[in-house]
């Protein structure tokens, strides 16, 4: 049996088909080859472009088997489909904001709710209807309640731990209200420290505490370019009164 040596009826009208198929496809070939020379013709010539990838758009480009006809058609469909619905998006969305203002369908979210309830805009009832509305058990309402309360930054919580604990070991005491990565606390814990002023550094060196070259080290730490900084070095001084 085969579709060149046809003996019964059905093998003659399985064979037909076949060839019909193929001619079918060979007419997509080449209808659509000039169509994906113009599409693909720019991605194709990217250097980059992996070789199997190219290959397989430049079976589209010069058709070379009748098998990539419905693989083409296909192929022509999605760009077609993602080329319209693209066009169509701007025009959907003005049906979609036209139809949202006739229906009047959306409410408040869990998280909004949560935000009014705890500024005392919304009765507790109220609250649990919209939890229930946006699928929240209760203990899952109250954990997403938790999770939008406003809650002291890393560095508050580095100030309140030198108070409240060891000053030379904050991380003992912040490890009770935040889970901080070890390594963050380092950059954290020193972002928290006072650090000399440039105001400190000119008295300290008016004092002979800095030497010239300590003092231009403190202030080029503070962002001092070192072109500035003999001119910074005389401002520690005042001149007097010439009246």
């Amino acid at each position: 049996m085969g579709v060149k040596d046809k003996a019964t009826y059905g093998e003659y009208y399985w064979a037909m088909q076949v060839e019909a198929q193929n001619f079918f496809n060979e007419g997509v070939e080449t209808d659509l080859a000039p169509y994906f020379r113009d599409l693909l013709g720019d991605i194709i010539a990217v250097p980059e472009l992996d070789p199997a990838i190219k290959n397989f758009f430049m079976g589209f480009v010069e058709p070379t088997s009748q098998a990539m006809g419905a693989v083409g058609l296909r192929f022509a469909s999605e760009i077609g489909d993602m080329i319209a619905g693209e066009a169509l998006n701007p025009y959907a969305r003005v049906a979609r904001q036209a139809l949202e203002a006739k229906v009047l369908s959306n409410i408040l979210t869990p998280a909004e709710a949560s935000l009014l309830f705890r500024r005392k805009k919304i009765t507790e009832g109220l609250y649990d209807t919209y939890m229930h509305f946006g699928g929240y058990p209760d203990i899952q309402s109250r954990f997403l309640y938790q999770a939008l309360e406003p809650y002291p930054t890393i560095p508050d919580l580095v100030l309140y731990s030198r108070y409240h604990g060891d000053p030379e070991n904050v991380w003992g005491t912040i490890q009770d209200f935040y889970d901080i990565d070890p390594v963050d606390f380092k950059v954290w814990e020193w972002l928290g420290l006072q650090r000399i002023t440039l105001l400190q550094a000119q008295t300290l060196f008016k004092r002979e505490f800095y030497t010239e070259g300590d003092f231009y080290d403190e202030i080029a730490r503070m962002g001092w370019h070192k072109v500035d900084q003999p001119a910074i070095r005389d401002l520690a001084y005042i001149l007097p009164n010439p009246m």
